[in-house]
């Protein structure tokens, strides 16, 4: 049984997704516990989903090379059929992009890599996060609507290729795609800094317009509790073994 946790966990993504349940199930309990009387378990927890979360994002600097590789960009330069995922599909790439960058000089910064300075990058990654996920919603209802049994496509009758309708696997599994989906984005708005997003203190010369468009497209941040952020996170992580 371990020989089979330890292959299960040599693939990146699955790893990622236990690490996942480590970062968001403590900061779920912690308050609980703390209102409890077990300040030192509450402190334990925080700390293990700290660490949790300083794992993950050291292991996501690998995406932005898959980002940005040959292939990746091949494929999404060629048209799949159907004009609006496809152009779905290449927006929310671009905001992935701008996610992977952003995290990535944030966490290089954060380690002393690059200029302290550079870790307010963090707060351009979560709104690139956060349209993606957008562009992810919008995508998924539109196929859930496109491939329900009684719509009738556009332009059915002269395409060469019939839309089929979602089986019940299909259709439950767009569903709890809709629900990590909708749950990593509530997540998102309540991990933005206060006030706007600023990539610099005193932002100039190239930084000047891109920080400007990032303060002008960041949503306004939403409070909630840890433990609300907690929960939200790990139902959008159990999705992700479904």
């Amino acid at each position: 049984m371990s020989l089979d946790f330890h292959n299960y966990l040599c693939n990146n993504w699955n790893h990622d997704k236990v690490m996942a349940i480590a970062q968001f199930l403590p900061m779920a309990l912690e308050n609980h516990v703390r209102s409890a009387g077990c300040d030192s378990l509450a402190q334990s927890l925080r700390n293990l989903s700290k660490m949790a979360d300083a794992y993950r994002a050291v292991t996501r600097l690998t995406l932005l090379v898959n980002a940005v590789s040959r292939k990746t960009l091949g494929d999404l330069a060629l048209s799949t059929g159907d004009c609006i995922t496809w152009r779905l599909k290449q927006l929310s790439h671009a905001c992935h992009v701008g996610f992977c960058l952003s995290e990535n000089i944030a966490v290089l910064a954060g380690h002393g890599v690059l200029t302290k300075e550079l870790t307010r990058f963090g707060g351009a990654a979560v709104v690139c996060w956060f349209y993606g996920l957008v562009l992810g919603i919008v995508g998924q209802v539109y196929l859930l609507v496109k491939h329900r049994p009684d719509c009738k496509a556009l332009g059915a009758e002269k395409s060469e290729k019939k839309v089929l309708p979602y089986t019940h696997v299909e259709c439950k599994q767009a569903i709890v795609s809709l629900l990590k989906l909708g749950c990593y984005a509530i997540f998102a708005l309540s991990c933005l800094p206060e006030g706007k997003p600023q990539l610099s203190r005193d932002p100039n010369g190239m930084l000047m317009p891109l920080n400007a468009l990032v303060r002008a497209v960041a949503p306004a941040k939403l409070y909630v509790s840890d433990s609300t952020r907690g929960l939200l996170g790990l139902i959008a992580s159990v999705c992700e073994f479904y």
